[in-house]
């Protein structure tokens, strides 16, 4: 038997819908870190302004995580001042 290579490379990743509203979604939750917590924006409502103000036919799923990597960016931040 001859040897198996693989000559598999990834090309470049395709770009996310989410990608677009990046720098929106992180705007609208740094506007908000001196709100109190009951008042800020959820994940579903991002999401929901996002497809009547943006036209972002995207899922939840991937506003909610985007949400969430900027919520735990910023918390590290805070605690390292």
């Amino acid at each position: 038997m001859g040897s198996f290579q693989t000559l598999y490379r990834r090309a470049k990743k395709p770009e996310r819908k989410i990608d677009a509203n990046h720098d929106w979604i992180a705007e609208v939750l740094k506007s908000e870190m001196k709100v109190p917590r009951k008042q800020r924006h959820s994940a579903k409502n991002i999401w929901d302004r996002l497809r009547e103000e943006h036209n972002f036919d995207g899922g939840y799923t991937v506003v909610k995580e985007a949400v969430a990597k900027l919520n735990a960016t910023a918390k590290t931040l805070v605690a390292f001042k």
